[in-house]
């Protein structure tokens, strides 16, 4: 088992030469951050699924405002309908 402190373990030594150990340091350093940020966030999960249900509402939104209702009905139900009427069920014998 590695020791804190060895190379390999994410605290004493390092591999990366000389020159490029204090950019190991500052990535080091952002990824405690965003790790710790991840960490705040994972137990709001109605909070995260609330925003992520309202971010989607808002698209639709500005697609509707700008391309019309009859457009944005057309592209969103084409993608339903033409395969249900074009599903490969031949009439003819």
């Amino acid at each position: 088992m590695m020791e804190p402190g060895t190379p390999g373990f994410g605290g004493g030594g390092s591999s990366l030469p000389p020159p490029l150990q204090p950019l190991e340091v500052h990535i080091t350093k952002w990824q405690r951050k965003y790790q710790q940020t991840l960490d705040k966030l994972t137990p709001h999960m109605y909070q995260r699924w609330a925003g992520t249900v309202g971010l989607l509402v808002l698209f639709f939104l500005r697609i509707v405002f700008s391309q019309g209702v009859r457009d944005f009905l057309h592209f969103s139900l084409s993608g339903i309908l033409i395969p249900f009427f074009t599903s490969g069920i031949s009439v003819s014998s």
